[in-house]
């Protein structure tokens, strides 16, 4: 097992190196999309947490890290929508989800990975709160929903961030739905990457309602 874990610090290491540096071994080498993808996934989930993640998934085979925007561009792409929105349209329109960061390790044809979405969702909290829904949904602190699934299959948070200039509703009709799922994570650092996402994101966005997302989930 260490022997496993070693070979994907070695890896990690590796990518890393070609983040900083021109291409490790002299001449100038484009980035990879890997290297290149550590430092956004950082952002979203926090440095502590991608590693602990990657360590999490054990050794031994190919690492690939996948972050299609930075968090500018993810922000931006969030609040465009939150501005277009419209009562008349959410139930069409509003169902963009975005992948903010992707960590998988192949091993032969087989890939263990974690990834993080948000999208904007048409469900609002009050409808969440309904007794039907009391089986896989909970209150956190009175401001934040959580839904634990299986393990493997994720956590998802859903919270109200009324985004600044965005139109009377748009904050209560489309709360922020956003989720970590992973193939059989320990579900502290799921969690512990899931709070760290949401207050990324409120932060961002800058949620005229100021959100309070607690830094640990409960159990």
């Amino acid at each position: 097992m260490k022997k496993m874990v070693l070979s994907l610090r070695v890896i990690f290491s590796a990518v890393m190196c070609l983040a900083v540096v021109s291409g490790c071994s002299g001449g100038e080498k484009e980035e990879s999309s890997t290297s290149q993808a550590f430092p956004k996934c950082h952002n979203f989930l926090g440095e502590k947490n991608v590693g602990s993640a990657v360590d999490a998934l054990g050794g031994g085979g190919d690492l690939e890290v996948r972050a299609p925007r930075t968090p500018k561009v993810l922000l931006g792409d969030l609040a465009r929508e939150a501005n277009a929105w419209s009562k008349q349209e959410d139930d069409v329109y509003w169902n963009h989800s975005y992948t903010a960061c992707s960590i998988n390790v192949w091993k032969g044809k087989r890939v263990r990975k974690v990834e993080s979405t948000v999208e904007w969702s048409v469900t609002p909290l009050n409808l969440m709160r309904e007794p039907r829904y009391a089986a896989t949904w909970r209150e956190v602190n009175g401001q934040v929903l959580m839904e634990t699934r299986e393990s493997g299959a994720g956590t998802r948070l859903l919270f109200e961030c009324g985004v600044p200039g965005a139109p009377s509703g748009q904050m209560r009709d489309m709360p922020l739905e956003i989720e970590v799922r992973d193939s059989g994570l320990d579900l502290v650092l799921r969690k512990k990457m899931l709070a760290e996402f949401a207050r990324t994101l409120a932060v961002g966005l800058d949620c005229i309602n100021s959100p309070q997302i607690p830094k640990v989930l409960p159990e």
